[in-house]
Formats: structure tokens, sequence, C-alpha cells
């Protein structure tokens, strides 16, 4: 303070202990001081000016005003100098000015400059000005803060659309009513704020019923505002659901969160409410319990037995009452048990198969097996089924079972009616056949040309009905078990190749070439030798027979986890979709009229799939209507070689 005093020349004893004494109050307060003559620009500070921005008052002598200014931000220069004009000019008797101040580090400091002209010349002009220098800069990262708060939960209640945030002073009238308030109930927060409660939107009746639950569970009444604050005031927050009214008097139904605002010290400021409509929510609901009484009520009374599988454990979830009854198990038995205690082994490479199907399509089937009762006995069944995921992204297998007793029984009772018939019909057959053979080879003598026309087509009907009696014949052996399969080792390659040499012919007959896809995998496979060309014969025929002139037919094989998998694919139309599911089934075919012109029992394919199936095969096809079909089968590589040949086969699979 030496700069103050002598500025200002103290002489006396009292002065200067007067001066001490501003000097001591000055320092205690941390003020910074300066004295400005405004004519000669001179300006006198204290330590603490120059300390508060990081200087020893030695560094910034001579002080000008200058000085001060070359110290100020370049963007409060202007406001700084507009303040001291209407300061000097009596405008403001008091010079007031909030600016920052460089520090010697380089940061800025926030300050608030007070000063007062103190002495004027006889025009009024000023000569001297004094005032004070405080940081302000806590201040004012303080208030940042705050309003940078502020922003930010002006910016989240402005943001939250979707939420009805209201909030209420202690009596409970409306003091923050959101955007998304204004969109959910229709009114403007201009309308509510200071002037209404949540009652407006609320129903009389519901407020009503919940103060006469509340009364009841705390003994004393509870009514009005109470009702919503109640239980807030006691745990902190409350939710429940109520019905809001919107201001053209629309009623939805929302869940609302009530909290208790209060202070550091407890006392209570007021309270929120964030509201969610949850009308479509509500609806889903709704919605979701009637899916689930339809599909409950489907689930118990379907005929058909229908079961829900963990795909990761295959254990049983849920099976129907259809499912159970042809097993013998109660529901508590089955869903205990293992998929092998009810399927037998000897399935297990069709499951393999099947599973997949299930992995890499999404569904499975249909495809037939045995379930094994209670009592130890079989019964046939079809299976078809899809794979589904719960909230979570667990899969399971939902699964159709059809109990086919009956339907092989009707099947059985067909197969030996058919076989009766056939064999009574094959005698007689042969010998009218033979007996036209011999006419029109000439034993009887030279033969008419209208005799001989229809001769001829006396012949091609007996031979046609000699190939549906054999397909009756095989069909009913194989459905009565009673083919014989002469199952031996063999190498799979020559096997294939033998067959589509013996189609070759029948190929260039109808303009058709045959056409093997290279390499063909080196292989073995335990078949019957004589089925394997039935199998391929009646799909390479079929191929032939639908293709187009000078198309062609491609025959691939793979080899693929454990199986070894023959693919016949035509040019011809496909088939149509809703023939799909009857192509394997006996004396179905596409197009009658087609098929009469093309030939043909209607029993091959079926004959076909009686065969892979009864060598531990698997047979299906793929078809876009109008871009000719595939045919697949598969039979299993003998397990010695499997590892091999997978090897081997890798890069082809």
């Amino acid at each position: 303070m030496k700069h103050w005093i002598a500025t200002n020349q103290l002489g006396h004893l009292d002065d200067i202990k007067v001066g001490e004494l501003l000097e001591l109050v000055v320092n205690s307060a941390a003020v910074g001081v300066w004295d400005w003559h405004v004519q000669t620009g001179e300006v006198i500070l204290n330590d603490l000016w120059a300390k508060m921005i990081g200087y020893q008052l030695e560094e910034l002598e001579p002080i000008h005003v200058e000085t001060w200014f070359g110290l100020l931000h370049p963007d409060d220069l202007a406001t700084a100098h507009h303040l001291l004009e209407e300061c000097w000019q009596g405008k403001t008797e008091i010079f007031r000015c909030e600016t920052r101040v460089r520090h010697k580090d380089g940061h800025w400091v926030w300050v608030q400059d007070t000063g007062k002209v103190v002495e004027r010349d006889a025009a009024g002009h000023p000569l001297r000005m004094v005032g004070t220098h405080v940081d302000i800069s806590h201040q004012k990262e303080t208030d940042q803060r705050l309003k940078d708060a502020a922003n930010l939960l002006r910016n989240v209640l402005d943001a939250a659309t979707e939420l009805g945030i209201i909030a209420t002073d202690t009596d409970g009238v409306i003091t923050l009513f959101n955007a998304g308030a204004e969109r959910m109930l229709g009114y403007r927060a201009a309308e509510l704020v200071g002037r209404q409660s949540p009652a407006i939107f609320h129903l009389a009746s519901e407020v009503e019923r919940r103060g006469l639950e509340l009364s009841r569970l705390v003994g004393k009444p509870i009514e009005g505002f109470r009702v919503f604050v109640h239980q807030p005031e006691i745990y902190g927050s409350e939710t429940r659901e109520w019905t809001y009214v919107h201001k053209d008097g629309a009623q939805f139904p929302v869940s609302l969160v009530v909290t208790t605002m209060r202070s550091e010290e407890g006392e209570i400021l007021g309270y929120l409410g964030i509201a969610e409509n949850i009308l479509a929510r509500k609806v889903a609901e709704e919605s979701l319990r009637d899916s689930e009484a339809r599909l409950r009520g489907l689930f118990e009374l379907s005929p058909v037995g229908i079961a829900l599988n963990d795909m990761e454990t295959g254990d049983f979830i849920e099976v129907n009452d259809a499912l159970l009854a042809p097993s013998g198990y109660s529901k508590e038995e089955f869903v205990r048990l293992s998929y092998w205690d009810i399927t037998p082994r000897e399935y297990e490479p069709q499951e393999v198969i099947q599973l997949e199907n299930l992995r890499a399509q999404g569904h499975y089937g249909p495809y037939e097996k045995e379930y094994i009762r209670k009592d130890g006995s079989r019964y046939p069944v079809l299976l078809r089924g899809l794979r589904i995921y719960d909230s979570k992204g667990k899969p399971y297998i939902w699964s159709i079972i059809e109990d086919i007793s009956e339907r092989k029984r009707v099947e059985r009772m067909k197969s030996e009616f058919i076989s009766v018939v056939s064999h009574e019909l094959r005698t007689p057959l042969t010998a009218i056949s033979g007996s036209l053979g011999l006419i029109l080879g000439g034993a009887l003598g030279p033969v008419n040309e209208g005799t001989l026309h229809m001769l001829k087509i006396a012949q091609s009907n007996s031979h046609r009905l000699s190939y549906l009696i054999n397909d009756l014949l095989d069909m009913e052996k194989l459905v009565a078990g009673k083919m014989h399969f002469d199952m031996q080792v063999q190498p799979f390659a020559p096997l294939l190749e033998h067959a589509i040499e013996a189609n070759r012919a029948y190929g260039m007959e109808r303009q058709v070439r045959l056409e093997l896809d290279e390499p063909v995998p080196q292989v073995m496979i335990r078949t019957d030798s004589m089925r394997f060309q039935q199998i391929l014969s009646n799909l390479l025929s079929n191929a032939i027979k639908f293709s187009p002139e000078q198309g062609q037919v491609h025959i691939s094989a793979k080899v693929k986890t454990g199986f070894v998998r023959v693919t016949v694919r035509d040019e011809g139309p496909g088939i149509p979709a809703k023939f799909r599911n009857r192509i394997f089934q006996k004396f179905s075919q596409a197009d009658s009229s087609d098929s009469r012109q093309k030939g043909g029992t209607g029993l091959g394919l079926a004959i076909t799939k009686e065969l892979v199936q009864r060598m531990d095969g698997i047979i299906d096809f793929e078809s876009e209507e109008g871009k000719g079909a595939s045919f697949w089968f598969c039979l299993p590589v003998m397990r010695s070689n499997t590892k091999r040949q997978q090897t081997e086969q890798s890069g082809e699979s």
C-alpha cells in the first residue's frame, strides 16, 4: 500500500493509521485497488491487483492506463470503454464492468472492476477515478456450470417428446410442463404452469378410489393432491398406472412415476411426475394374450401331436395330449424322456440329416420314422418342424408329429389287395403278350394292315400293363418287407458310371445328353448294386423323359458328413408347387394327360424312395417351376474311409 499512501500524500499520524487500517481491510478481502489519473493516464495499483494476474507490482512499472487496457481480452475492450464513457458523462455514478484479464501464464482471469470518479475539473471532465478489482473466475465457472446444467436439463426435457414430465410445488400447482406433456395431453405449458393442478387431466373417480385405498391403509383421510404424493413422501417415489384425459376428452392409460424433490437438508421442494403413454403396450399385451389363448387352444385340442424341444439339448419342454395318447406316457413322464428314449437308434443317420436341414434352412421334414411306446412296442410317425427363438435369442424346435398307424394299416390293406390282383393278372397277361408276339411275328400267317395296327396297340398296352404289374409287385414287396437286398461293400464310382451308361441309349432316343460332373468321389458304400441301378435308372429316366429335345441331364456326386450325395438335375418344366408334397406318393402324377403322353406308372418315385430308405439313405428334391428339377439321394459312406474321403473332398463339399 506504500504507493497508495504516497499518492495521497498522507502526512499526519492519524491519516497513516487510517491508511494502515484500510490496507488491512483490503488485504483481508483480497481486493485489488487502482487509482487512475485520467488526464495523464498514470495508474497506481496495489500488490494484490498485480498478484491476481500472476505479476509482482515491479514487473508492471511504469504503470499507465494502456498497461491496464493491454491486459484486457480484445472482445471486452469495447464494453469497458463504453461503460467508462457512461460514467464520465455522469449517466452512471458507479463504473461496473466484468472483463477478462490475461494472466502472466497466458490464461484469462475474470475480474469485476468497480470504480467512481472522485475528481472533476471546472468543466466537469473527469480528473481522477479510484476503484477495486475482484477475481470472479470461480463465480463465473460456477455460473457456467449452472448454465450448462440448465441447458442440459432443458435439452433433456425438450428431447423427451414421448414422456410427459410435470413438476409441481408443495401445494400441487404445476411449475414445469415439458414438450412431451404438451404433446401427450394437448395443453400448452402457458395454460397450466402456475395456474393448475395435475388433477385437470386425471379422472376424478380414479383419484377418489385410490384415496379410499390409501385412507384404509394409513387409517386417516387421504384425498385430493395428497393421493399422488403420500407414498412418494414416505418411499421416495411411486409408480402406478393411471388414466390421463386429453384436452379433447380422449382417455388413455399411462405409467406415472412420482418422485419427491428435496433440498440437501431434506426439506420438500416439490414433486416430479414422469408419465409414459402405455396405450400401445396395452393393446399389444391384449393382442398377445388373445394370440396365446388361440395358440393354447390349438395346441391342446389339435388332433395331431405337437412338441416343443430345446434345440441345444433336445429336451422336451411342452407336449400336447395328441402326442401323448399313442405313446402310453403321462405328460410328466414324457417330458423327462431323452430324445433317444422314444426314437430307435437305427434312425440316427436320418436324424443327422434332418438336424442339418433345420440348422441350414430353419425347418426340417416331413419324414417318417418310428416312436417307442411305454410298453416297448413301436408305431410309425410323420414329423416336420421349424426353428424358433425366444426373446433372448435362445433356439427351440416346434414339431408336428402325426401318428400314421391308421394310414399305414390302410396302405397295407391296399397293398395286399394290389398284390392279389397283380398275381392274378400276371399269368393271363403273360399268355396274352406271348400270343400277340407270335401273331405279330407271322406265326399264324400274314395280317392285314388294319388288324396289324390294332394288334400293335394291344401289344403296347399289354407291355405297359406288365410294367405296372411289375412296379406294383415291387412296391408290395417293399411295403411287406419281403424284397431281398444283397448288401455288399463296393466302390461307388463304377456303380454310378454303369447306371449312366445303361440309360445313355434312352437319352439318345429322346435326344437328351447325359453329363457326369467330375470328379466322382472314390469312396466305398454298402449297397445292393441291382437296387442302386434301379434307383438311378428311375431318376435318370424321369429326367430324360421330361427334358426338352437337345437338352442335358447333369449328374453329380459329392461326399458330405459321412454320406455320398448323388444329384440328377434336368432342364424340364419343373414340378408344380401344388404337387410337391405328393411327389413320392404312390400313383402320383403332376399332370395325368402329360404323364400319359410321356409314359409311366406313377410308382417309380415311390419305389425309389422306399429303396433308398431301406439302404439307410434319404431322398428329396429341389425345383423351381419352369426351370427344371434336381432329385438327390444320400447313402452312407463306409466309416473306415469316411475321414480320409472328407479330407480329400473338403474342397468340393
